[in-house]
């Protein structure tokens, strides 16, 4: 299902053509979650892409790739991060 979000997503948005596409597994509240990032934005590009992607009506947020994301637990497989919360 994450494959099949990012392709649909790169559908709407197609400035992410070329970017990196990061899937991280999550378990939240006891369900398992998997999340979707575009990666390898600088600062301010990620704060416009953001900027563009909500104005379409899609949820985003821009963070840093060296601060690691609440729960995380270790990356599993290149490019696939694990967390639990």
């Amino acid at each position: 299902d994450a494959q099949q979000a990012w392709k649909i997503f790169q559908q709407r948005h197609p400035e992410l053509a070329g970017a990196e596409k990061v899937i991280t597994k999550a378990k939240v509240n006891g369900k398992i979650y998997y999340r979707v990032a575009a990666a390898g934005f600088a600062k301010t590009s990620a704060d416009s892409m953001c900027r563009t992607v909500k104005s379409r009506g899609d949820g985003c947020i821009a963070y840093a790739a060296s601060r690691k994301l609440p729960g995380a637990i270790a990356v599993v497989d290149a490019g696939v991060r694990v967390a639990s919360r």
